[in-house]
């Protein structure tokens, strides 16, 4: 990947004016380069621009070093270098750009330049210490934003190779360093990498790596002076962490996301945070059209109860969001406010969890969500669980290794309008942006009325103009053809650009989709679908569909012992609902049961601390500073279920696979 930080060179010296070249600002241009030298070098150049590779390097050799000032022989030997380079002859690059390191002292620019060329060419043969050497003498002040950019990227990696973590971390600030949003740096793999590395360090070291940066107030610094500051705040180092925060708005309040964003947090720790640490509050529909799923919620919640030891119960404290999202918000700030509850069971439908959780959020509260949330990654963090599996752990294991290397690097997305349909769009285009996948095709769909049509945009079937010279071959052809057994759905053959593709429609959506590809002629695709695709539906009708793929929960084995549980306690078998509402009510305890708590702060450090959450349904894991679910991969082929990547999964008649919410 780092072959181009020595080819644009030539774009940046060889391939421009004379005029454009630049030189130290102590000196006259003429006593550096003359004009008959920058003649030669512009016919190099047009050699080049025709990939005469041969020509460009016969009419560099043919300039007489002997008649040339030393800058000039410095830019020769270095445009030599740039051209072996280009051929992968590292050896013979470095040899010139050593004889071109001898002529440059005069002009500034170019020895930045040459020292990162023979950094970058080190670095291609594996000489690390070779390459850390040159690019720690190369002054990155004087080369081109572009060719600066690419000097960090190459000096990250060869610092991180040599276990130079800060060197490391100052190049990953400086490659970040124009990010000017939170959005745009938290989507950022650069970002990503220095946190990990910045994490590494101890408290004393993160607190003077952020104060080094204070004159320049990069973003990206003084958001991990906030996250550090949050992380001594709900430690041992409340006064610190309180203090850190006040100099981060001192400090950049060019930034108004960081101000905002200290200040939100300086009014959530402003709160009350007294907490009963054995309270627990319950927001559900317990009125209304939803009110048996409201119900069926507190049959699994009793059962999980009946693991709590007697000696150190928890309390519950029940309350009716009549189904609407306003009311069961209004119903969170009570059970926080009156009954301290440390933490809130609710969202059964994604309508009423988002104002819910928002309000828990706003008071610093665990929310353990029974549906999914349909916010934005940035507008979620730690303090909520997504029991079903969150939209960003349906794409985390969608864009794992083994997907991509099964199903390949191009994707597209068909997906539902909405605020569900929305999320998924939001976190696709982040995800494969982070991982340099290629969306090849994005479209969305209302309603079984919409799929002919929006199928046929995606695949460019709706396109004839453009592809009106192909039209009119295939029309001709099939003039031809004499015994067709089946009607002809359309001319045009579809253009499938993509190797796989993501589709997290519903069940009901799901059937009328996938046979729509084969009446548009578009055969053996690789589609993906999400959870809900385990339905007895979809398996009824797989031999019909042909063979599927779909993201869903890994079951825990203890899914047995808890069926069994259920039907002893409450006569019948458990659906979804109870099992999820199960693994809220144990999850909350294991957070509870570990240590003795008074406070908010204390919970968020031991939520914090966790590195993982078990329940029935699966385990969640803390990735990015919210929690993950951690999903599998199955294949759905005539009626049967296989894990992918994994062993068979057992179908019996007690597994939920199949069953419905």
């Amino acid at each position: 990947m780092f072959k181009n930080i020595i080819s644009f060179l030539i774009f940046s010296q060889i391939f421009i004016s004379c005029s454009g070249i630049t030189l130290i600002s102590t000196g006259d241009p003429k006593d550096l380069y003359r004009e008959d030298f920058m003649h030669q070098v512009e016919q190099v150049k047009v050699a080049y621009r025709q990939g005469d590779f041969g020509g460009a390097s016969a009419k560099l050799k043919g300039i007489d070093e002997q008649t040339l000032l030393p800058a000039e022989k410095g830019m020769k030997r270095n445009l030599m270098g740039v051209l072996f380079f280009d051929q992968e002859n590292y050896e013979q690059a470095i040899y010139n750009f050593e004889l071109a390191l001898a002529n440059t002292s005069l002009d500034r620019p170019l020895t930045a330049q040459v020292n990162l060329n023979l950094g970058s060419s080190y670095f291609k043969l594996g000489f690390m210490q070779k390459a850390h050497y040159y690019l720690t003498n190369c002054e990155f002040q004087n080369l081109s934003p572009r060719e600066a950019r690419n000097y960090h990227k190459l000096k990250y990696q060869v610092a991180k190779d040599q276990g130079k973590n800060r060197e490391a971390m100052v190049a990953l600030v400086n490659i970040l360093k124009d990010e000017k949003n939170l959005f745009d740096l938290r989507n950022n793999p650069y970002f990503h990498r220095l946190k990990k590395e910045f994490f590494k360090e101890e408290k004393g070291t993160q607190i003077r790596f952020v104060e080094e940066f204070s004159d320049e107030q990069y973003l990206a610094v003084g958001y991990l002076g906030v996250l550090v500051a949050e992380r001594l705040y709900y430690g041992a180092a409340k006064v610190n962490g309180e203090e850190l925060l006040e100099w981060i708005q001192d400090k950049y309040g060019s930034h108004p996301e960081l101000v905002q964003l200290t200040q939100g947090f300086t009014d959530k720790i402003g709160l009350s945070t007294e907490m009963n640490p054995r309270s627990l509050g319950v927001v559900l529909p317990l009125s209304g059209k939803k009110a048996a799923f409201g119900k069926r919620v507190l049959l699994g919640i009793d059962t999980a109860l009946k693991n709590i030891s007697p000696d150190n119960p928890i309390t519950l404290h029940i309350e009716d969001s009549k189904g609407n999202g306003a009311v069961g918000g209004m119903r969170v700030k009570q059970l926080v406010e009156k009954e301290k509850c440390a933490a809130i069971i609710g969202g059964l439908f994604s309508d009423e969890a988002t104002k819910e959780y928002l309000e828990a959020k706003k008071r610093g509260v665990l929310f353990i969500s029974l549906s999914q949330i349909y916010l934005p990654k940035e507008e979620k963090n730690h303090l909520l669980i997504e029991i079903p599996g969150s939209i960003e752990s349906q794409i985390y294991q969608l864009f794992n290794q083994e997907m991509l290397e099964k199903f390949g690097q191009k994707a597209a997305l068909f997906y539902p309008q909405g605020p569900r349909g929305d999320a998924y769009v939001n976190e696709f285009w982040r995800k494969a942006k982070l991982e340099n996948i290629v969306v090849t095709g994005v479209q969305s769909f209302e309603d079984q009325n919409d799929y002919l049509a929006n199928l046929r945009n995606l695949m460019g079937l709706e396109f004839k103009r453009e592809r009106q010279e192909e039209l009119e071959l295939y029309s001709n052809l099939h003039k031809l053809e004499k015994h067709v057994s089946t009607r002809r759905i359309q001319t045009l053959k579809p253009q499938i650009d993509f190797d796989w593709i993501f589709i997290p429609s519903l069940p009901r959506d799901t059937l009328q989709i996938v046979p729509t590809f084969a009446y548009l002629d578009a055969n053996k695709l690789n589609i993906i679908g999400g959870p809900s695709w385990r339905s007895n539906s979809i398996i009824k009708e797989s031999r019909r569909l042909g063979k599927l793929h779909f993201i869903g929960d890994n079951m825990n084995p203890s899914v047995q012992e808890f069926n069994e549980k259920f039907r002893l306690l409450h006569k019948k078998a458990p659906k979804l609902i109870e099992m999820r509402s199960y693994d809220a009510v144990e999850i909350f305890s294991s957070l509870i049961s570990e240590v003795s708590l008074t406070s908010r702060p204390e919970l968020e450090r031991v939520i914090l601390e966790k590195e993982k959450l078990s329940g029935i349904t699966g385990s969640w894991t803390l990735k990015e500073g919210i929690w993950l679910k951690q999903l599998a991969s199955f294949e759905l082929r005539r009626g049967k279920i296989v894990q992918m990547f994994e062993e068979e999964l057992p179908q019996t008649k007690d597994n939920p696979e199949a069953q419905s919410i």
